[in-house]
Order: C-alpha cells, then sequence, then structure tokens
C-alpha cells in the first residue's frame, strides 16, 4: 500500500494535492482494458505527479505480492526509465 497524505503536493504544475488521506492498494491498482473500455470514462487531468513522488508510488506498487507478473514487468520498464 502507498498512502500519499493529505496536503502534501505532488503536483507540478498547478500544485495538486489530496483533501484526504490517498491510498493506492496495489491489489486494486491495476485492472486491463481495451481502448473502448477506456473510453467509457470521463477523465480529467488536473495536474502531473512529481517523478520523486511517481517513483517511491510506481516502486511500492511493484515490490508487492499482489501485482501480477505482466504488471510487474511494465512497473520494471517504468522504473528503469524514470532512474535513468
Amino acid at each position: 500500500m502507498y498512502c500519499i497524505p493529505k496536503g502534501l503536493v505532488v503536483g507540478i504544475h498547478t500544485g495538486f494535492k489530496f483533501s484526504k488521506d490517498t491510498f493506492f492498494l496495489a491489489q486494486y491498482s491495476f485492472i486491463e482494458l481495451d481502448y473502448e473500455q477506456m473510453n467509457k470514462y470521463k477523465i480529467k487531468i488536473l495536474d502531473e505527479i512529481s517523478k520523486e513522488e511517481l517513483n517511491n508510488l510506481v516502486y511500492t506498487l511493484y515490490c508487492s505480492p499482489y501485482i501480477k507478473k505482466n504488471f510487474k514487468q511494465k512497473l520494471e520498464e517504468l522504473l528503469k526509465a524514470l532512474n535513468s
């Protein structure tokens, strides 16, 4: 599990911060969707997360025993890119 405490500025453009403590549970963080399924969601990007916070989040999820092998490989590639 990864926690971003309320009030911690994680956004690099607008200073976005969560109004409540926010938790990312590895076993519920990943699902596979096709393009049509994704288009059903109305996504609004509020800001961009800092590289450091993203790295910490991804690493925490990567270390979880709940992450499936195919997602673990993708997270490993993302970690390499973030830390190169």
